[in-house]
């Protein structure tokens, strides 16, 4: 896969910068990212099909699956889920959230990680 610049963003205090997923052909890769424009390595918030996700739904509803997409960060080896949009979410919303999570401000709505053969699912903290 191959991201390509798309749109430069000024939602907030550092401008940010929206990539999109092509394959090899040039066709949509189903896949976008968000990088803030920093010095040092910037966050990366990736906004992606929710396959899992849809096929669970799928399952429930007896087949059928909404286009749902989720927005996460990849730490280490944890992802972390920051939001969930049915459909493809435009490089807007994302812009603000990516710009609240170094400072903290947007926390996870929860979180996996495949490490050593083991699956461990995390859940927000109570404040």
């Amino acid at each position: 896969m191959i991201y390509c610049p798309e749109e430069p963003l000024a939602a907030g205090e550092i401008p940010a910068l929206a990539w999109r997923g092509v394959t090899a052909e040039g066709a949509d890769a189903g896949v976008d990212r968000l990088t803030l424009m920093s010095l040092g390595p910037p966050p990366i918030l990736q906004s992606a099909r929710d396959e899992l996700g849809a096929l669970v739904e799928g399952d429930r509803k007896g087949g059928a699956r909404s286009e749902r997409w989720v927005a996460s960060v990849q730490d280490g080896p944890r992802t972390l889920i920051y939001g969930y949009f049915e459909g493809r979410p435009s490089a807007k919303p994302l812009a603000g959230l990516v710009q609240r999570i170094p400072g903290g401000k947007a926390e996870p709505l929860s979180s996996y990680s495949v490490e050593g053969g083991e699956i461990t699912i995390g859940v927000p903290t109570k404040k």
